[in-house]
C-alpha cells in the first residue's frame, strides 16, 4: 500500500481536526502540537520518541500526546502503520 493522508475538520464537533493516514517511509521529526493529539493505531506499528523514551505502538494501541510536548514518529513495521488522529482544542 502506498502512503496516503486525509486531513479534515468536522463542523459537527466544533471544527475538530481529524487525520486518517498510512505511512511507510515518512518520518516525523521532533515537533509539538498546540492541542492534544490522540490516535488509534489501526494496522502495523508506529515508533515514536516522547518524554525521553522510545515507544512502539502496535495495532490496537491508543496514543495520547499532551499539547506542547515534543515527539517524533516513524514506522516500526516493514509495511508501515495506519492510524486515525484527532486534535481536540
Amino acid at each position: 500500500m502506498r502512503e496516503q493522508v486525509k486531513f479534515w475538520r468536522d463542523p459537527r464537533f466544533g471544527n475538530l481536526d481529524l487525520l486518517h493516514a498510512h505511512y511507510v517511509t515518512h518520518t516525523f521529526s521532533r515537533h509539538a502540537h498546540e492541542t492534544y493529539a490522540i490516535g488509534v493505531i489501526l494496522d502495523g506499528a508506529e515508533a515514536f520518541h516522547y518524554r525521553g523514551e522510545t515507544h512502539v505502538a502496535p495495532a490496537g494501541s491508543i496514543v495520547a500526546i499532551h499539547p506542547g510536548e515534543l515527539h517524533t514518529g516513524h514506522a516500526a513495521a516493514a509495511d508501515g502503520w495506519t492510524y486515525r488522529m484527532l486534535y481536540p482544542d
